[in-house]
């Protein structure tokens, strides 16, 4: 059994879930594994002065949409637009 197939064991046991919390934007990244050798699809931020985060490699993903349904469609949505 390689890794992909050990990991996606070990999640299809887990139950997700949603935190809601009135006083913060919800948010949603998608974890897109690709079945070749272990290999899983990052992006790489934008340059941007004053983000913390800027530059750095991350999930796809971002900010929940009020025209978005749910986090899932958020994560669908995001992972698109990069």
């Amino acid at each position: 059994m390689n890794r992909l197939e050990r990991l996606l064991l070990h999640l299809g046991s887990r139950t997700p879930r949603e935190v809601h919390d009135p006083l913060r934007r919800q948010a949603a990244v998608a974890l897109l594994l690709v079945p070749a050798p272990d290999r899983l699809l990052l992006i790489r931020r934008a340059d941007r002065l004053g983000d913390p985060w800027s530059g750095h490699l991350a999930l796809p993903g971002g900010r929940q949409e009020p025209a978005d349904a749910s986090l899932l469609e958020t994560a669908i949505r995001e992972t698109a637009e990069e």
